[in-house]
């Protein structure tokens, strides 16, 4: 009788085992939102271009250009539409980098500041990068307006 139950014992924790394995694969392949996957994808992407982001200190070597910022736009456009950074910040940019513990800036790569720029986070995000798009553009001295 003590064998039964002891068979019956290592069948019952091979099968916990078993469902356990199964289920923690199928949450993590499916778990995502579409958000949080195109969340994970563009991570992924930036992190091929800097492999390992790191802290920087404050100041002017800390910004980022306006092509940085027209990829995040264009990146999540059909989600962020015309929300303005408060949606941005909490949906997209916190999420992403939260396991980090860092700034966009920093994750992304920073670079000198051009033009500091100082923004009300209430406008529509578009509206903000559409700006400073324009005032790169008109920036004529610069080979290319994007780096600003």
């Amino acid at each position: 009788l003590l064998q039964f139950f002891v068979v019956i014992i290592v069948a019952a924790v091979g099968l916990v085992g078993v469902v356990a394995e199964t289920a923690k694969r199928r949450c993590s392949a499916s778990s995502f939102t579409p958000l949080e996957r195109r969340i994970h994808d563009f991570s992924k992407m930036l992190l091929t271009r800097n492999p390992h982001p790191k802290p920087a200190e404050r100041g002017p070597g800390r910004a980022v250009s306006v092509e940085v910022l027209m990829e995040l736009l264009n990146t999540f456009a059909d989600l962020i539409q015309d929300r303005t950074a408060y949606y941005l910040s909490s949906n997209i940019t916190v999420p992403l980098l939260s396991p980090y513990e860092l700034s966009y800036s920093e994750f992304v790569g920073p670079k000198p500041v051009d033009y500091f720029v100082s923004h009300y986070w209430g406008t529509a995000f578009r509206h903000f990068v559409a700006t400073v798009t324009k005032h790169a553009q008109s920036c004529a001295h610069r080979s290319s307006w994007k780096e600003i």
